[in-house]
Parts: C-alpha cells; sequence; structure tokens
C-alpha cells in the first residue's frame, strides 16, 4: 500500500487580499484543496487567515453527506496515537475523563491524529 502524502503548498488555490470580516483590512487569505479520504470520499479542506488581526477559521467539509455519526476508539498502544482523525468545525470529541472538544461557532475543522487530538 503507498504511503499518502500530505498535501504541500502547491497543492492549495489561493487567493490572497481579500477584506477580512473582523478587522475590515484586505489582509485575508484563503486556501482551499480537496482529497479523497478512505470511508468518507472527497473532502475539501480550507482556511482563512488575516495577517492585520490574526483571525483564523479552518474546516473540513465531505462531498457526501454522512449526518451525525459517532465513533468510538479505544487506545491500546502507541501506535493507536496514529490513527487518522477527521474532525469538522461542527463536531464534537469526547476524550473519556481528559475532556472535550466542543463545537460551536468558532469551533475548527481539521484531519490530524489521535496523538495531534490530544495535543491541542
Amino acid at each position: 500500500m503507498a504511503e499518502e502524502k500530505a498535501p504541500t503548498s502547491e497543492d492549495y488555490d489561493e487567493i490572497t487580499g481579500e477584506t477580512c470580516p473582523f478587522c475590515g483590512e484586505k489582509t485575508l487569505s484563503l486556501m482551499e484543496t480537496s482529497r479523497e479520504v478512505p470511508f468518507f470520499g472527497v473532502c475539501h479542506i480550507f482556511s482563512m487567515d488575516c495577517t492585520s488581526c490574526k483571525y483564523h477559521k479552518s474546516d473540513v467539509e465531505s462531498d457526501e453527506n454522512h449526518g451525525p455519526i459517532q465513533y468510538t476508539f479505544t487506545v491500546e498502544s502507541e501506535d493507536d496515537l496514529k490513527v487518522r482523525v477527521i474532525k469538522s468545525s461542527h463536531a464534537n470529541v469526547k476524550l473519556g475523563m481528559i475532556g472535550s472538544i466542543e463545537s460551536g461557532e468558532t469551533a475548527s475543522g481539521y484531519i490530524s491524529n489521535i496523538e495531534g487530538l490530544l495535543k491541542r
């Protein structure tokens, strides 16, 4: 099985000089890319970053509507920390006794692994 490569800056479409919705300056950059993700289909990954006020928003959206889904995963070994996690800005993540990551207006979406999720 071939190892999947993370997208590089060349894989993203970028628009710069947009008006930031928070500070009103024309210093907002928009970036987007699409990737085929096993079990999810095509996912669109995007972010907005303002160099003036440091506003940042990112999200992951799937072409297919899967509706609300609950996944339960038990970490039993160090290798389990490498398991991929795809979280949209609308998803809640419960980490047992450690805590949770709740969705909300300012929540971000991302593709990471369990180790990255724990470090957030």
